[in-house]
């Protein structure tokens, strides 16, 4: 495998070699749920040069309405919008990053999700590039003149679930397998730092989506991937959950890399918890 473009990653040597090129449009996903601004603030004192910024609350999210999980998606059009204020066409090629490796796969799948397809989560983020030698600009980027008519999405539905689709569950077959990517004490419901309750949708299992990274943001390859998963690659339908719909998109990402095509419950445990009629799991299982 060329692991300087992937399924769903492109490497720091590629991009310092292509970030130029006019097709390439960089966006910069830093995000702190508990400091909201502190994303955009990192972004204005140092982002790879010409990168855009998204706000994962303001741009990858509406607000949510009452027994939503805590980031639904914007509607189509707003995320339509969204794109040709970054100067995104349907040919461009996009690269997003973050610090971390737990906010750019929102964005990654998104693009996926509304149907396109020449998107590539860079590995090893902000920092790698740095490591490697790359330039920080300050400020905020500004959008280029693009040729063309307004961004046309193309929505493909059977890319995410919805809360009915897993209380259907094993009678659907939009979803056997059904993972959590949270940490395990947050799964096991020991602790809770954001949401109402503690615990987890019954039946779904845990697999932290820091495991499958080999360091932040860079994906593990294929056989440590394959052998992570194994137990859920038997030819199941696979979804994919988290807190808020956010570090699913690791989970997705990853089952990607490896040909797989899961779905992203996107309202995840916060929407299933904003439910009292619906049970909530704890321990291991």
């Amino acid at each position: 495998m060329n692991r300087d473009w992937t399924a769903t990653q492109c490497s720091v040597a590629w991009l310092l070699c292509h970030h130029k090129e006019q097709d390439i449009v960089v966006i910069d996903c830093r995000f702190t749920l508990s400091a909201p601004d502190a994303g955009f603030d990192a972004y204005r004192a140092g982002h790879i040069p010409g990168a855009f910024y998204a706000d994962l609350e303001k741009d990858l999210s509406r607000p949510p309405r009452p027994g939503d999980g805590r980031h639904p998606l914007p509607s189509e059009a707003a995320f339509a919008a969204f794109l040709e204020r970054l100067s995104v066409t349907p040919l461009s090629r996009v690269i997003v990053y973050d610090e971390k490796g737990d906010m750019a796969p929102r964005l990654w799948w998104m693009l996926r999700l509304y149907g396109h397809r020449d998107v590539r989560v860079l590995a090893g983020g902000i920092k790698a590039w740095q490591a490697a030698g790359g330039e920080l600009e300050a400020g905020i980027a500004r959008a280029r003149e693009v040729s063309g008519s307004a961004y046309v999405s193309s929505y493909q539905s059977d890319w995410m679930l919805e809360k009915k689709d897993i209380l259907q569950r094993p009678d659907t077959p939009r979803v056997h397998h059904l993972l959590d990517a949270r940490a395990p004490e947050r799964y096991r419901g020991e602790m809770e730092p954001i949401d109402r309750k503690a615990g987890h949708i019954p039946g779904a299992s845990c697999v932290p989506f820091t495991s499958l990274y080999k360091a932040p943001a860079v994906l593990r390859d294929e056989v440590e991937l394959r052998e992570i998963l194994k137990p859920y690659l038997d030819g199941e339908p696979i979804g994919v959950s988290c807190g808020s719909g956010v570090t699913a998109c690791v989970l997705a990402m990853a089952l990607f890399e490896i040909g797989e095509r899961p779905r992203v419950y996107v309202g995840s445990f916060s929407e299933w918890c904003a439910d009292d009629a619906l049970p909530i799991a704890t321990g291991d299982h």
